[in-house]
């Protein structure tokens, strides 16, 4: 007999329902600007300009910056040092507070306080090996960072602490001079010209470098975009294996060998330096000049140190370091050159 009862199906069991995993949001990464806000100054060869900070960034770039100032290890900082290195990270906060720490933890451990312009040797300044023109940029907004590694030479005469010297000035560098220009510089990353012409295993300091790599590496904001070598010399290739051993690879990279003519298409004739194929003649006494000019106004005053109208030094300079130059009595003004602590204090003359 067939029954008039239907099975109930599996099917008409209750099912139970199951909740729809939550993705977890991930967090929006910060847009990288590579433009200078409508609010901030555009650079000038040789100028120093005091602007409030939150002038210079863009909205997303004032809410990191916050999101740092809210760390106890901000507080040993300059604003314009954090912003630097919220730029060279990237506007990651987190990484930018551990290369904070990193600082101070590099600082403790090799004894380092505050590198003061006083405390650096200016006599290695003038020996011209490595300068940078305040306010320049390249086509792509890059500050612009130039070396004639011919000039790197130990002279004891010039320095008796060569290496701890070096250290010094590009800790100095790193931590005070790079802040004396605007954002951008440090927003668009730096683009290094090495001209090679002449150098040779005299010049080569594999231990230099790898004390002044230790102590920036990680530690201090550099963001290096581009390194175009002019006049590559028979060694480079050994050279180059060398830097391999404490250089970041992707920097490695970004070497690329150029003629002279060929900087042009990186760099406005504007904005390159004169001994570099372009039309700014800005000797190194200039930079020194420069800074002495904003440490005296307490970096509260506009600074033009472009063009430079005062006297070379590098050939009035004696071997015991003491300047021969005349100028009209009206327009002298003294500016104090005080090297280490090894080096008696001297003083030349300058026009302002």
């Amino acid at each position: 007999m067939i029954s008039n009862e239907i099975e109930p199906s599996k099917t008409n069991k209750k099912e139970k329902k199951k909740e729809p995993t939550k993705k977890k949001e991930k967090k929006k990464k910060p847009t990288i600007y590579n433009t200078r806000p409508p609010t901030a100054r555009i650079p000038e060869p040789g100028v120093y300009f005091p602007q409030n900070i939150k002038d210079e960034l863009w909205e997303e770039e004032w809410e990191m910056f916050q999101e740092v100032k809210k760390h106890e290890v901000s507080k040993s900082f300059s604003d314009k040092f954090i912003m630097a290195c919220l730029f060279s990270r990237k506007l990651n906060v987190k990484r930018t507070i551990a290369m904070l720490k990193g600082n101070l933890k590099w600082r403790s451990e090799n004894k380092f306080e505050k590198i003061e312009w006083e405390d650096i040797n200016k006599k290695l300044l003038l020996q011209d090996f490595g300068s940078r023109v305040p306010g320049t940029r390249s086509k792509d907004g890059c500050g612009i960072l130039y070396a004639k590694v011919a000039n790197m030479l130990e002279d004891p005469e010039v320095s008796e602490d060569y290496t701890k010297e070096m250290v010094d000035l590009s800790v100095w560098n790193s931590a005070s001079g790079n802040m004396f220009e605007d954002l951008d510089f440090h927003r668009n990353g730096l683009i290094f010209i090495f001209d090679l012409h002449g150098v040779g295993w005299k010049n080569i300091n594999l231990s230099l470098q790898k004390h002044i790599n230790s102590a920036l590496m990680d530690n201090f904001p550099m963001k290096v975009t581009r390194v175009l070598i002019l006049n590559p010399p028979m060694i480079l290739g050994a050279l180059v294996n060398g830097v391999r051993l404490f250089v970041k690879r992707k920097i490695i990279d970004r070497i690329k060998i150029v003629e002279m003519d060929e900087l042009l298409e990186y760099v406005d004739p504007e904005q390159l330096h004169i001994d570099f194929g372009g039309k700014v003649n800005y000797p190194p006494e200039a930079f020194v000049h420069f800074v002495d000019k904003i440490i005296q106004t307490d970096y509260k005053e506009v600074v033009r140190s472009y063009p430079y109208e005062g006297q070379t030094l590098r050939k009035a300079f004696s071997r015991d370091g003491v300047p021969h130059l005349k100028l009209p009595e009206d327009d002298k003004k003294t500016i104090l050159i005080e090297s280490n602590k090894k080096i008696a204090s001297k003083s030349y003359t300058s026009r302002v």
